[in-house]
């Protein structure tokens, strides 16, 4: 396999996850707001979800273009790093 496919792989398998947690905080927010579970249970269910913050770590707080920008550049994906490098820019200036 290339460089490239292991990348995209990476990248899927990341964003699936992190989209599988983030909806499964919104259920549990929505079940606290129409009183099916209280502010308790609500906390014990949110708190247990901590592979959402090592995924982020990994994304380097949540950006994930930053980390496929420097991946590209590893895997000499030179148009994808020039088209990710704005996204790069972009959340560098937005951080400061």
């Amino acid at each position: 396999m290339s460089m490239a496919a292991l990348l995209f792989g990476f990248a899927m398998v990341d964003n699936i996850l992190l989209l599988f947690i983030s909806v499964y905080n919104i259920i549990t927010l929505s079940d606290l707001e129409i009183d099916i579970i209280n502010v308790r249970q609500a906390c014990s269910k949110l708190n247990q979800v901590n592979p959402r913050v090592d995924l982020n770590i990994i994304q380097l707080n949540n950006t994930k273009q930053i980390t496929f920008c420097n991946a590209c550049t590893i895997s000499i994906q030179t148009k994808t790093m020039l088209l990710m490098s704005m996204l790069y820019v972009y959340y560098l200036n937005k951080e400061l």
